[in-house]
């Protein structure tokens, strides 16, 4: 996934959102799914 393609998806993603420095590195973990990422990181914070 190129740099301007994370970035797009970064953008997409509704709020509230991670952070695009932690949303860069959550990316490669779950297999450069933005919306995988979004569902975990909400998990996470929700806690």
């Amino acid at each position: 996934m190129k740099i301007e393609d994370r970035k797009k998806a970064w953008d997409k993603l509704p709020f509230p959102k991670p952070d695009w420095e932690t949303f860069k590195r959550m990316l490669p973990v779950f297999n450069f799914d933005a919306l995988e990422v979004h569902r975990k990181w909400i998990e996470k914070v929700s806690k």
